[in-house]
């Protein structure tokens, strides 16, 4: 009976598509419901309540109702946290836009080892932010013997405090996300490209084009989903910035450089105010929500013209 049984479930496994994707996509949905679902339905309820990280014997946990998110909007801290964020916002996104798509028209050309240039460009993406920011910490030292100043002082510049610096700090992570970023949409762009048919540029080029009205009257136009893609996706990975911070600032100097996911780090875990980060971690998945569904909107326009 058990060999029957194990036959009629391969055959029902075998016949029945519905079953066998569900079957498939099982793992990955258990893995979401535990650690994406769950964690966000507790912060949810937590948010409503003065939950610690350890709670104290006079101190039970309670319900506080919206007291959280009262403390939450009005707190200096999200205010300064969400200012730097959307500063660095708009330092990063443009110079994500542009700049890979300069490099992808130069690494696109025909030439003799494009291949190894093209790998340079890449390797950044590979490393993980966490050493590149370690990297970049030597690189952007506020002693006059730290390597962009030593460059710095050949051009005849005084030395700069970069992070130490609250006007330069959020400026510098914001290099240094660019120059870790750039490779992976200079691939996507350069992916763009030589999708492009030749034959659109040989009959441009038989009418006499320029290689400045290539780029306006087709390279661009045709790239324009891929352009749109990139801005959107830049847009979400800013909001996220967390590592850089960690890692090099702090939030520091003067909290010039705390950014909304390390200020949630920094209330839950530092502070131990669980309820208050949970409050805050609300908030940050109502903006995120936002912004992703402005995105779904443009991208529909976009795939509709």
């Amino acid at each position: 009976k058990f060999i029957r049984g194990m036959s009629l479930m391969k055959k029902k496994l075998f016949y029945d598509q519905k079953m066998a994707a569900w079957l498939m996509c099982a793992p990955a949905m258990a893995t979401l419901l535990i650690f994406v679902v769950i964690p966000f339905f507790m912060s949810f309820v937590y948010s409503f309540t003065n939950k610690q990280f350890v709670m104290g014997v006079n101190n039970p946990l309670r319900f506080v109702g919206l007291e959280n998110y009262k403390r939450v909007l009005t707190s200096g801290d999200m205010i300064a946290a969400a200012k730097n964020t959307v500063k660095y916002t708009v330092y990063v996104v443009p110079a994500l836009t542009i700049l890979p798509l300069l490099l992808a028209l130069l690494l696109n050309n025909r030439l003799k080892g494009m291949t190894i240039y093209r790998v340079i460009c890449f390797s950044p993406q590979v490393i993980s932010m966490a050493v590149v920011s370690i990297v970049w910490a030597f690189i952007l030292g506020s002693s006059p013997n730290s390597m962009m100043n030593t460059i710095m002082g050949l051009l005849g510049i005084l030395p700069q405090g970069w992070l130490k610096d609250p006007s330069q700090s959020l400026f510098s992570i914001a290099v240094m996300s660019v120059w870790s970023a750039i490779g992976f949409n200079m691939i996507i762009y350069l992916s763009g490209i030589q999708f492009i048919s030749q034959d659109i540029y040989e009959a441009a080029q038989m009418d006499g084009c320029t290689p400045v009205q290539k780029f306006f009257y087709i390279t661009f136009p045709m790239l324009k989903n891929t352009v749109v893609f990139i801005v959107m996706t830049n847009i979400v990975s800013s909001l996220k910035l967390f590592t850089q911070v960690l890692v090099l600032t702090k939030g520091g100097p003067m909290k010039s450089t705390i950014s909304l996911v390390y200020l949630i780090y920094e209330t839950g875990f530092v502070k131990m105010q669980i309820g208050v980060s949970a409050a805050q971690s609300v908030v940050f998945f109502v903006v995120v929500m936002v912004v992703s569904m402005i995105q779904s909107k443009v991208l529909l326009k976009e795939e509709k013209a």
